[in-house]
């Protein structure tokens, strides 16, 4: 996972977000914008910045960039913005990394993305730390190199970056560029999900629905699974409905143990996963689900 973007001021309201400063007057107009009528708020900005605050200039970058506020989204005039923010305030040097890095608002050019992340770690910014780690694990950009992509990437997630956590978890659960240790993998991944990473709440699903390095837990599995799609993870939703059925229906071959209420809450999930999951198939199959379930239970009051 490439990190794409940095927490912002329309996160939360604090003098200090995302590990960079922003000035009370700018936090001040974030607050106060209209959605009716954006422009005040973005010529306010403009003129803070034009006066020497560089966190305004940020601020309307990471405005135009996420199209919040009543404010039209527009990822080159972001990249504008991130531009003219002055090259030691390292959110702007990770975000404009980052436009180089998806090619969005910028054609995408990796050698330049390397060179952004870079100056913004050396400007004190954990999360770019694992985003350029990722970049040499793969050789994006440049020349690979494994060891120091991996080394970078742990230095990010020991300092607490859930997305660096994310990563690193990742790698060693799949054992790519690292060997395989799902033991390893699960303690990086539950330090993310306790910071509602949906990526890592969705692989910790996965852990404990298949039981890979740890005792196999359906309930666990779908209470991350659960916590993945309130976070982002629109496939989470057949996950959540196929561990309740996993737990609703229990058969041994001669007999099955039904529970009708998780087979229940299964529908709704389904109809959810119908609706909102991104596989054709898994679509098709929640579609169906409802009435199989019901056909399920109707045999198995029949042969009672």
């Amino acid at each position: 996972m490439q990190p794409a973007a940095v927490n912002t001021p329309l996160q939360e309201s604090a003098s200090v977000v995302g590990e960079q400063a922003y000035s009370a007057e700018t936090l001040g107009i974030l607050d106060t914008i209209d959605p009716a009528d954006p422009d005040t708020a973005i010529a306010a900005l403009e003129a803070l910045g034009e006066a020497g605050d560089a966190s305004a200039v940020e601020a309307l970058g990471e405005l135009f960039g996420a199209g919040a506020r009543g404010i039209r989204r527009d990822p080159a005039r972001a990249c504008d913005y991130f531009e003219q923010v002055p090259a030691e305030r390292a959110d702007a040097q990770h975000n404009i990394a980052t436009c180089y890095y998806d090619g969005v608002g910028r054609p995408r050019d990796h050698a330049k993305a390397r060179v952004h992340y870079a100056r913004a770690i050396a400007a004190g910014f954990t999360q770019s730390q694992c985003a350029l780690g990722n970049m040499l694990i793969k050789g994006e950009g440049g020349a690979p190199d494994v060891e120091r992509g991996l080394a970078l990437c742990r230095q990010a997630a020991t300092a607490g970056n859930a997305h660096a956590q994310t990563d690193l978890g990742g790698y060693l659960l799949m054992g790519q560029y690292t060997k395989r240790d799902p033991v390893a993998a699960r303690y990086w991944l539950e330090k993310a999900g306790a910071q509602d990473q949906a990526n890592a709440s969705y692989l910790l699903g996965q852990i404990y629905q298949k039981g890979d390095g740890v005792d196999r837990d359906l309930a666990k599995a779908q209470s991350w699974f659960e916590r993945a799609h309130a976070h982002g993870r629109a496939d989470a939703a057949f996950r959540v409905f196929q561990t309740l059925f996993q737990r609703g229906y229990v058969s041994d071959g001669e007999r099955a143990s039904v529970d009708p209420g998780l087979l229940q809450d299964a529908v709704e999930w389904a109809r959810i996963a119908a609706e909102t999951d991104p596989d054709a198939e898994n679509r098709t199959l929640a579609r169906e689900a409802p009435d199989a379930i019901k056909r399920m239970l109707a045999a198995v009051k029949a042969a009672d």
